[in-house]
């Protein structure tokens, strides 16, 4: 079948013998949009898969650290977890009465407009989302490469290969099907909540032979100081922070009316009792000096207490991290799709391929800048961890206003049809818990906060340049001839109907 590539529909369609009505659902299955096919199973695993990467097998130590009582951090974990809920359903509401993809950008767009919007997508899209992605698909080479290099840690070189092939791979995955993409977000999830449940069962078993020494007195010594209690909480957020992954997919759930609640309460319970439960695992085995001394706890825990068979941890980290990098590449890239539909970017990155129904030019976009940020990093070493601490406060800052922005809609456009609708004191919760927190951080790290705001800033001549409406006839016919080549060369056109 021949398209026009640069028309919104196709030259010929096959003739049927058939009703009107039958006739204008064939037509309309026929024409090129983003197909909705993600059923309840595939949002929880998206929210889980999203959520749980590396934190919870590598860090927990941070928590420890700035609450100095097990029995504190243990606390701070569970109410992370409940905070997540009151943010996870605040984004249920707000998925379900709007049914459009974007997640963050789409929410303050409506509400505060464009600008702020655009600085939100910048900052995702193209900075945190591809600096994250780069983080996991290099620790990703590490763990791969470890054993092939027993007797020494694994040259970076051998680090990076590995981690540009996993995101290439994953590209083309997520290219070529989402349904592909989401079987393996499927299957990834399960490989990691087996990893944690095998930590898990391996705690009781600890338990019940009576192993609570590290346990005991667990509130003794606990911090006083209210800066160190928000800094515990930043560091458990970090392994919590998946739930906004769905809404970045509204546009492709079966049902998004009914599945974001369900979704989120389902996923963000498992979480709280997967990750309390393994932070008590790693206690009956490890004392609060020896946690905080190691670099993987659960690596240090299967070291312990596994022997022979310690092996299988480290398996099961690989495992998380590649399902964690999945889940990004599949959701981040839907907030470039959505902010170019909408006229804030090239409109070529909201193309959609002709057979794969994928946004396959902004999937391609996120891997790039993916894969650039791992190519710095070959030289930045530690600077790309030091990247994701300065714009933790945008994405602090990002959760807020989207929160607020669901006020704010409660208040101006009350006559809204909102499927799912949150008691006030949710939203209101979050409001202020986050608030607090991103006070106490500018308070704590002014510097990491003023360098994260001055990033997300770099958005502004960006989305200045966009709205340029005199720009030279030159720069069009660049920009023309660019777009008719990637529309020719990777069979993508512009949505034939509106999903949303």
């Amino acid at each position: 079948m021949e398209r026009k590539l640069h028309g919104m529909m196709a030259d010929e369609r096959p003739q049927k013998t058939a009703t009107a009505n039958d006739q204008a659902i064939d037509d309309d299955e026929e024409k090129v949009a983003l197909k909705k096919q993600m059923s309840l199973l595939v949002c929880i695993t998206v929210i889980i898969g999203g959520t749980i990467g590396t934190g919870i097998f590598i860090s927990p130590k941070g928590v420890l650290q700035y609450s100095e009582s097990v029995g504190l951090a243990l606390l701070v974990w569970a109410l992370t977890g409940v905070i997540a809920i009151l943010a996870g359903l605040s984004y249920a509401e707000l998925g379900s009465t709007f049914g459009k993809s974007g997640g963050d950008y789409t929410y303050v767009n409506e509400a505060f407009g464009p600008l702020l919007a655009f600085l939100v997508a910048w900052t995702q899209g193209f900075i945190s989302g591809p600096a994250s992605a780069a983080v996991l698909s290099i620790t990703f080479g590490r763990y791969v490469a470890q054993p092939l290099f027993s007797e020494c840690d694994p040259p970076d070189s051998s680090m990076i290969m590995i981690a540009v092939a996993t995101a290439v791979f994953l590209y083309f995955v997520n290219a070529r099907s989402v349904k592909a993409a989401t079987s393996v977000q499927n299957i990834f999830t399960a490989a990691k909540v087996i990893g944690l449940s095998i930590i898990i069962v391996a705690g009781i078993v600890q338990l019940a032979k009576g192993e609570t020494q590290y346990l005991e007195n667990a509130f003794e010594g606990s911090t006083t100081s209210i800066m160190n209690v928000s800094l515990a909480f930043y560091q458990a957020f970090f392994a919590y922070g998946g739930w906004v992954h769905l809404n970045m997919l509204t546009e492709e759930l079966k049902n998004p009316q009914r599945d974001f609640p369900i979704a989120v309460i389902l996923s963000e319970i498992a979480i709280i009792v997967l990750y309390v439960t393994a932070n008590i695992a790693y206690l009956t085995v490890m004392s609060a000096e020896e946690l905080l001394a190691s670099n993987a706890v659960g690596v240090t825990f299967a070291d312990y207490l596994f022997g022979s068979f310690a092996w299988i941890i480290p398996i099961f980290v690989a495992t998380s991290i590649f399902g964690a990098l999945n889940g990004q590449i599949l959701s981040y890239s839907r907030i470039n799709f959505t902010c170019a539909r909408d006229g804030y970017l090239p409109a070529t990155m909201s193309m959609v391929h002709i057979d794969y129904r994928t946004p396959l030019p902004a999937l391609l976009t996120s891997t790039v800048a993916t894969l650039l940020v791992v190519a710095v990093s070959t030289v930045a070493g530690s600077g790309i961890a030091n990247l994701l601490n300065y714009i933790s406060f945008g994405n602090w800052f990002s959760n807020e206003m989207v929160v607020a922005a669901l006020l704010y809609l409660r208040w101006k456009k009350p006559e809204l049809h909102r499927p799912f609708k949150v008691p006030l004191f949710v939203p209101i919760s979050f409001v202020i818990i986050a608030g607090y927190l991103i006070v106490t951080g500018m308070i704590a790290a002014p510097v990491d906060t003023g360098i994260g705001l001055a990033i997300i800033l770099t958005g502004v001549p960006v989305y200045l340049f966009g709205q340029w409406k005199n720009k030279p006839s030159s720069f069009y016919d660049v920009t023309d001839g660019v777009s008719h080549f990637i529309q020719k060369f990777f069979l993508v056109v512009r949505q034939e109907k509106e999903t949303y």
